[in-house]
């Protein structure tokens, strides 16, 4: 079962209903307990678009489809942030980092979310953290970068690895 499919399924337990159409102007959009859905995205884009528009029936307060109104913004920042700590917190870059993953690629496949979605979640981090240190590992997000504090053979990045593997 995909990601995508596992939400549609958390939406029914909750008593909403998925439908897939075109959308002009959005990827995804709520309208009282029908969450509607862009037909032609990929799944694993609609996995996190479902994510998103569940989490503001969880949390958001009435129409917010204007976001020229600085509480509607408000509203949808704080949908996004928790969207994008679900699909890829800082601990869990960190984890996939420790599995291999080096390149933007890899963190995106693994995570089944679009560069796309993982640039902006990085711009949130940078934004709300700067860098980030969590046990031994130290995590920039503009540019992305890992670094492992080796304290026997001093400091490990994914900038040196892609450096050595360019080498060999």
């Amino acid at each position: 079962m995909t990601d995508y499919e596992k939400k549609c399924e958390e939406c029914a337990s909750h008593g909403l209903r998925v439908i897939e159409m075109h959308l002009t102007k959005a990827e995804g959009l709520l309208y009282k307990r029908i969450i509607a859905i862009e037909k032609s995205l990929p799944d694993a884009q609609k996995a996190v678009v479902l994510d998103e528009e569940l989490t503001h029936w969880k949390v958001n307060v009435g129409d917010i489809t204007d976001q020229r109104k600085v509480a509607n913004r408000k509203q949808e920042r704080r949908a996004r942030k928790r969207v994008y700590h679900r699909f890829a917190s800082p601990h869990t870059l960190i984890q996939l980092y420790r599995l291999g993953a080096r390149s933007v690629e890899d963190f995106c496949d693994r995570l089944g979310i679009t560069e796309e979605f993982l640039a902006e979640a990085l711009a949130y981090y940078d934004e709300a953290y700067g860098q980030k240190t969590i046990g031994r590992y130290r995590i920039s997000f503009r540019p992305f970068n890992i670094i492992e504090e080796d304290t026997h053979n001093g400091l490990h990045s994914i900038e040196a690895d892609q450096a050595e593997e360019r080498d060999l």
